[in-house]
């Protein structure tokens, strides 16, 4: 019961954010916070936000990182919080249109990765002083959710 009450408020805190943010992207408000986060790690907490509704319908839901940089997985700059919200909205729909004993995967590559300099980046001015001289690391992922359910049509 407390893991379903934890998932219901997760799952609505999750739909207010997201008509707040449609608010502030209508008033042109929208920020993101970039801070350096795992994409593997955004993804299985997504995952494990709607742990209950898979459960509901026996799908365990699979996480899979494809290729040779993981540790450019781990150490990702940007905004997480955009990025889950993103994620749980795709698995809850994938979810809604997945049959019971279904399959959804989520599935994470490294596409490219470039060496660049800060220039260019929008770093925070605090973040820029601690980057000072160095180069940053610019990476590109394709994430994919993909199931067995009905999709669009």
């Amino acid at each position: 019961m407390a893991s379903s009450t934890k998932c219901s408020s997760a799952l609505l805190l999750n739909r207010i954010n997201d008509l707040l943010d449609l608010a502030k992207s209508n008033n042109n408000t929208l920020t993101l916070s970039n801070t350096f986060f795992s994409v593997a790690q955004v993804a299985d907490e997504a995952v494990k936000t709607l742990e209950y509704m898979a459960d509901q319908k026996e799908i365990v839901p699979q996480v899979t990182c494809l290729g040779e940089h993981e540790d450019s997985l781990a150490h990702t700059y940007g905004d997480g919080s955009r990025l889950s919200q993103v994620l749980v909205n795709l698995l809850s729909n994938s979810l809604k249109f997945t049959p019971k004993k279904g399959m959804i995967e989520v599935g994470i590559r490294l596409m490219s990765s470039v060496l660049t300099d800060l220039d260019g980046c929008n770093l925070k001015e605090e973040e820029k002083e601690y980057f000072v001289g160095k180069k940053i690391r610019q990476n590109v992922f394709i994430i994919e959710v993909a199931d067995n359910g009905e999709g669009i049509s």
